[in-house]
């Protein structure tokens, strides 16, 4: 489609008239990598919220708190930061005065690209002009978008076809 992707911006009916968070940080982040959301406070003080990471309940320690920081802007909305240890779903609540915000829970999908397994190419070589297969193994890596390139020794893409398997996401 020409112009695509098209890009909409979904806006939470609850914004400017009641405390909001937004960004990023709230649906996907990355293993070991500091994310981040905004909690537009509609300049009530930072005393009213509460915070709460947990992480997925299918590692050890299951449904882990994870440390977050909070700071106060200059246009009084609140950054919140952490830094997820392991992929899987992380429920992140922002309460206000104890009560869920629009929206909260959240669900974070946290990935982890080094845990993804390539399955079938363990020699590495391949021929001119024979196809190469190979599986992906990311049953591990938790929920993200997952591409496969294929480059030419003189630095051209090449032309791949990428097929589910059963049992695959």
């Amino acid at each position: 489609v020409a112009e695509s992707p098209i890009e909409l911006h979904a806006k939470n009916p609850a914004t400017g008239k009641e405390p909001t968070a937004t960004g990023l940080g709230l649906y996907q982040a990355r293993v070991e990598k500091q994310t981040s959301f905004i909690i537009e406070t509609l300049g009530v003080t930072a005393q009213a919220f509460d915070i709460f990471v947990t992480g997925p309940g299918n590692v050890v320690p299951p449904n882990e708190a994870i440390p977050v920081r909070c700071y106060q802007q200059k246009d009084k909305n609140l950054l919140a930061e952490f830094k997820p240890l392991s992929a899987g779903p992380h429920k992140i609540e922002v309460l206000h005065n104890r009560e869920q915000v629009s929206g909260s829970p959240y669900v974070c999908q946290v990935y982890d690209p080094t845990k993804v397994l390539i399955l079938g190419a363990e020699d590495r070589t391949a021929t001119v002009g024979e196809p190469v297969q190979f599986r992906l193994d990311r049953r591990n890596a938790g929920y993200a978008e997952l591409n496969v390139v294929a480059i030419s020794p003189l630095g051209q893409d090449l032309p791949i076809e990428v097929a589910g398997v059963p049992g695959g996401e």
